[in-house]
This record gives structure tokens, sequence and C-alpha cells, in this order.
């Protein structure tokens, strides 16, 4: 049984539950899942609204629900950053492509 995104639990004690101090700090520049969910509950409880999340750690409103649909469908584990992001050669500074894809031949129109 899954657990919906109000059953997160967060990092808070009784001392900073009203506050904002169990967030991740403004400066987070590569988010682990459990600071994107506690992003998402903290909007979602109220205790910091939407436009204030997304100015204040830089994120888009797209990227945000996005978040927050993956919290709702999938819980934490579809907070992880997928296969679905291009793989990148450090040593170049480029998407590498894979050898197995070939590019799409065009159609031929000829009959």
């Amino acid at each position: 049984m899954r657990s919906s995104p109000d059953d997160i639990p967060l990092r808070a004690d009784a001392a900073d539950l009203h506050g904002l101090e169990s967030l991740p700090p403004a400066t987070t520049t590569r988010w682990f899942p459990r600071q994107k969910a506690e992003v998402v509950a903290a909007v979602r409880a109220g205790r910091l609204k939407l436009d204030d999340a997304c100015r204040l750690y830089r994120l888009s409103l797209e990227e945000f629900m996005s978040w927050q649909r993956a919290l709702r469908d999938t819980g934490l584990r579809g907070l992880r950053v997928s296969a679905s992001h291009p793989p990148v050669d450090r040593k170049r500074g480029r998407i590498r492509r894979s050898r197995r894809l070939r590019p799409a031949q065009p159609v031929s129109n000829h009959v």
C-alpha cells in the first residue's frame, strides 16, 4: 500500500514545526528526493507559499508541479533523477549519443 504525500515524515521537531528551519537551504543545487518531498510538503501544509518556494529555490512552476505529481503518483521513488535524462560526457561537457541508436532514415514517398 502506497502512502500519501501527507504521510511523509519531515525532518522537524516540535520547536520548528511551524518554521522553515527544516527545509533545505536556498542554495541547494543538487536535490535529493527527501529534500524535494520536504519542499512539496511545506507548500501543501501552507508553511511556504508556492510562489515563494519557486523564487527561493529558483524552480519553475512546471518543475515544482512535476515534483508534486511524482510524489503523489509514486512516492519518494518518483522524485529520483531518472534514466530519462541523457548521459553527459564529463570530459567534453556535452551529451553522449548511444551507439545503439541510429538516426532515423528519411521515408521515401516514391510508390
